[in-house]
């Protein structure tokens, strides 16, 4: 660790803070900005601007790979500039393109290069921030930073929630789809702007290498399939799930239930707010117990719940869908508070960031994006989408229960599961 200055974890943080604020906006929005960029029938609009939101998802492991390979590379603080600045492109761009109406078919292009741009942003900042974060961590302490980027991820996502819920209640819905959603999107733009100026001064938690890390880590690949492996393993039930209960339900309710858009986006921000307060909680009894026992039991807790939840979700009144939100994020909460530091202790430095990176972007485009999407395409069959949830958790659950019980040359930097 470079001495002249000393880590900011919060500055870590705001990355993903900013990243999130940004790619659940889109979620948040898609209903108010889907007619003026894809046009036709209200449904057929949101499965076209469901399909973007996935398309972000496929750029996520260009991310990894670019970025976290830089990561190991040149060191983490040059990969998370870079992130951040592409952040803030993305941003800009959404606040600033023209409507079909406007630019015709180049609305919607320009539309999924923006969403593409941050899936790069994306893909790059989680594994560069949850590997930072984990590198300055004291060892008896990991479970506790590790969920303050899931806190800070949350309070991005409160941001853009409350933003939302503000502007539909100040201007109402026909001002949102005539352009008032653009407002949040150029306020994240801003805010990228400065964040990358504070990150201008964190200093490495390594030695950059000289060396190709595409080609260390190819070299070493019979040593390092296991871990990464496991990081698809771990990653693709928990993936599935967040993106269940964060990015599906406010359409879900919006087109679906009908109910009011103050109802739908107040009870999302109450959610998310408790998200981010109980996620330090279980990094601190993380620290305590492992790690390893709080990931596995919200991954079953989350898996048990999920198909009454969504029953319920299914024919929910404006109470019934604000309770299911939170029961949802308390379970999500448990798992998400712990996932950088189990992910990060499968590989050692050198391999930590490119390792996670590939994976997990992979994992997330294919099982995180598309759970939206997939729901608009199944919305008349209830019980497909959270039976294919479960089936994903239990995947995560059987990739804990092996790594614990496997051998020890699975885990890198000598820390216990």
């Amino acid at each position: 660790m470079a001495d002249h200055a000393a880590p900011r974890p919060w500055v870590v943080c705001a990355g993903m803070a900013l990243e999130s604020y940004d790619w659940v906006l889109y979620a948040l929005l898609v209903s108010y900005l889907s007619p003026s960029f894809f046009g036709g029938e209200v449904q057929r609009s949101l499965v076209y601007g469901f399909g973007v939101f996935a398309a972000g998802f496929v750029a996520r492991p260009l991310g990894g790979v670019v970025l976290g390979g830089l990561a190991d590379q040149r060191g983490r603080r040059v990969a998370m500039l870079m992130c951040i600045a592409a952040a803030a492109v993305a941003s800009y761009g959404m606040a600033l393109t023209p409507d079909a109406q406007a630019i015709g078919p180049a609305a919607a292009i320009l539309m999924l290069l923006w969403r593409l741009l941050l899936g790069v942003a994306h893909g790059g900042e989680m594994p560069v921030a949850q590997t930072y974060l984990y590198e300055m961590s004291p060892p008896r302490r990991s479970g506790l930073f590790s969920s303050m980027f899931y806190t800070f991820g949350s309070l991005g996502k409160l941001t853009a929630s409350l933003a939302v819920a503000a502007l539909a209640s100040l201007f109402g819905p026909q001002a949102m789809v005539d352009g008032a959603w653009r407002i949040p999107f150029a306020g994240g733009g801003v805010a990228a702007t400065v964040f990358f100026v504070l990150r201008l001064r964190l200093p490495d938690t390594v030695i950059p290498s000289s060396r190709s890390d595409l080609r260390r880590l190819f070299a070493r690949r019979n040593s390092l399939v296991p871990p990464m492996l496991a990081v698809c393993g771990l990653t693709v039930g928990v993936t599935a799930a967040y993106y269940l209960w964060t990015a599906a339900p406010t359409s879900h309710a919006l087109s679906v239930l009908k109910l009011r858009d103050t109802v739908v986006l107040w009870a999302g921000a109450s959610s998310t707010a408790i998200f981010a307060l109980v996620l330090p909680l279980f990094g601190w009894i993380a620290d305590r117990v492992g790690v390893a026992r709080v990931f596995f039991c919200g991954t079953v807790a989350l898996g048990a719940l999920t198909m009454p939840l969504r029953l319920l979700l299914d024919q929910a009144s404006a109470s019934v869908y604000w309770l299911v939100l939170i029961i949802a994020s308390i379970c999500l909460a448990s798992v998400c508070s712990v996932l950088p530091a189990v992910l990060a202790r499968l590989f050692p430095p050198q391999h930590r960031t490119l390792g996670q990176g590939l994976p997990y972007g992979l994992t997330v485009a294919a099982f995180g994006g598309t759970t939206p999407f997939f729901e608009q395409l199944s919305r008349h069959t209830r019980l497909v989408l959270p039976t294919y949830v479960v089936a994903l958790l239990a995947v995560s659950v059987v990739t804990m229960l092996v790594l614990q019980r496997g051998p020890r040359s699975i885990r890198r930097d000598g820390r216990a599961l």
